[in-house]
């Protein structure tokens, strides 16, 4: 039976069971630690190592992420040169290729005996792709000290409400995508597969973006018995236009995979 579920309720029973999102303050950051951050190529990627450098902190270790295929845009020189200032021990770097993110399974478990020295890890997830951020979480599952997550946010998020504008009137009749022009091939890592359950009943839980070509992709490859797509609502006023602009640019995907698919709920959660 087809059935469409909308829910905000979802927000309140997320905060319930999340860890609370908290203003940084650098003085509650343990240095005492392992410090883990990728080399992207916004400001905000350093962001807080900058802080950390300021303040003359250093950690105990501190591992940086250089992102494959090389993209010249990566701000790696200033990343490794911050790093240098804020360690004690010296900085290591982990290559991590987002076409075969396998390799950097097997290079972070190599690594592992010097992280689990540290009574603490702090993971500064700025510059780190989605797949990324889940691959590194997953492999610290075993980790018993302290993890800390550190978050920049932009000052701008694109696109903008005018290069969203400019856009949607351009392509009224198509769903237009934004970031990422096609979807090269879904990936995944062993760490993250299972063959216990092939043949099972699948669910997927989505998080539609201004990109839909990601999702459609998604369920075209691996067509679910349920869908949960949970929709972001912008903690600032000034992005709330966001929650409308996702819902009008992955408005298609209900009604495309309307036959496939047993049941889609829509929930939301502030982000």
């Amino acid at each position: 039976m087809k059935s469409f579920e909308d829910s905000g309720e979802a927000n309140d029973y997320f905060n319930s069971i999340l860890p609370q999102i908290e203003l940084l303050s650098i003085d509650e950051i343990p240095f005492e630690a392992t410090f883990i951050g990728a080399a992207g190529f916004e400001d905000r990627c350093l962001s807080f190592i900058g802080q950390v450098e300021k303040l003359k902190k250093k950690f105990i270790k501190t591992i940086g992420i250089e992102y494959r295929p090389l993209n010249s845009k990566n701000r790696k020189e200033e990343f490794e040169e911050i790093l240098n200032k804020i360690t004690l021990n010296g900085s290591s770097w982990l290559i991590y290729n987002r076409f075969d993110p396998e390799k950097f399974d097997t290079l972070f478990i190599e690594s592992k005996n010097d992280i689990w020295e540290t009574a603490n890890v702090v993971i500064d997830i700025s510059g780190m792709s989605k797949f990324l951020i889940i691959v590194i979480l997953n492999l610290l599952e075993e980790y018993s000290g302290n993890l800390h997550i550190v978050y920049s946010e932009a000052e701008v998020y694109h696109p903008t409400k005018q290069e969203y504008k400019a856009k949607k009137k351009d392509l009224p009749e198509t769903t237009p995508s934004f970031l990422t022009k096609d979807v090269y091939k879904i990936i995944t890592t062993s760490a993250l597969s299972s063959i216990n359950m092939q043949g099972y009943p699948l669910v997927v839980v989505a998080f539609p973006t201004f990109n839909h070509k990601e999702l459609v992709a998604l369920l075209s490859e691996i067509t679910p018995q349920y869908l949960i797509k949970i929709e972001g609502i912008p903690h600032e006023d000034s992005n709330s236009w966001r929650l409308e602009a996702i819902h009008w640019i992955n408005r298609k995907i209900d009604k495309s995979f309307f036959y496939d698919i047993d049941k889609i709920i829509h929930k939301y959660a502030k982000t």
